[in-house]
């Protein structure tokens, strides 16, 4: 479970080969949730854009959790 840094402006990419689920969510710098959502990968939609425009600059942690459990975080710097 590495941290990594990205900068973003209006979309997430999410791209998965199987059929499952990806729980999205994002914490802002003091830890409180701003968003979270669950993404469903199809054979036929391997690849999912969510919409983070509403969200206000700066740094926040991106958490993915697919349905197996697998865990990634992000550090994000929205600009």
């Amino acid at each position: 479970d590495g941290v990594y840094k990205e900068l973003f402006s209006t979309f997430i990419k999410s791209r998965n080969k199987s059929n499952s689920d990806l729980l999205i969510e994002i914490t802002d710098a003091s830890g409180k949730l701003v968003l979270q959502q669950t993404i469903q990968f199809k054979k036929d939609r391997t690849e999912q854009q969510l919409s983070i425009s509403a969200l206000a600059n700066g740094i926040y942690i991106l958490k993915m959790q697919t349905s197996d459990g697998t865990q990634q975080n992000i550090k994000l710097v929205k600009e």
